[in-house]
């Protein structure tokens, strides 16, 4: 499998765990934090800092062009999902993988980054990417606005709140 080929199965899979589509801002993020735990991928997707922090240009081309997956990937308003070619697509990778462990604990891994970064806002979103990763913060157009009070104290007891957070790590984001 080329690099290209892996990036759109890697959109692929992780469309398919969560609920709904994805915007292109979340799409971007989700697909960033997914590179981190897949440093394969996070070469092949090269992120640079951008407006609304990581940002892939590949991955932007993949979803208006994908080269191997044709007709995988659908639009409805400005959120993109698998096509039903897409979904029957990753049923057949599912069957055809199912006793590969490593697979399935990529997933398992895909499913819990869809569950937990699916139930915040794209503000949310945006400000944990950059309170892990500030490097990212560089360009972005909003990422002062949203690391600075008052905006900052309540995103923070808004991440708390769903849990998203520990206390520890709302103290330790508050003080800064």
């Amino acid at each position: 499998m080329d690099n290209q080929e892996f990036v759109e199965r890697s959109l692929m899979l992780l469309l398919a765990q969560g609920k709904g589509g994805l915007t292109p801002t979340r799409l971007q993020k989700e697909m960033f934090l997914f590179s981190e735990i897949r440093p394969d991928l996070k070469e092949d997707l090269n992120f640079e800092q951008h407006y609304l922090g990581p940002y892939s240009r590949v991955l932007e081309e993949t979803v208006r062009s994908p080269t191997y997956l044709s007709n995988m990937f659908a639009f409805q308003g400005k959120k993109i999902f698998l096509s039903s070619k897409g979904k029957k697509e990753y049923q057949e990778m599912l069957t055809k993988r199912k006793k590969d462990i490593k697979f399935n604990l990529l997933i398992s891994s895909l499913k819990i980054l869809r569950t937990i970064y699916d139930k915040l806002s794209e503000t949310e979103l945006l400000f944990l990417v950059y309170v892990t990763y500030p490097e990212f913060t560089k360009n972005s157009s909003i990422s002062y606005k949203l690391l600075n009070n008052p905006l900052r104290k309540r995103i923070l007891s808004s991440l708390k709140s769903k849990e998203v957070i520990t206390d520890g790590r709302y103290e330790e984001l508050l003080g800064r």
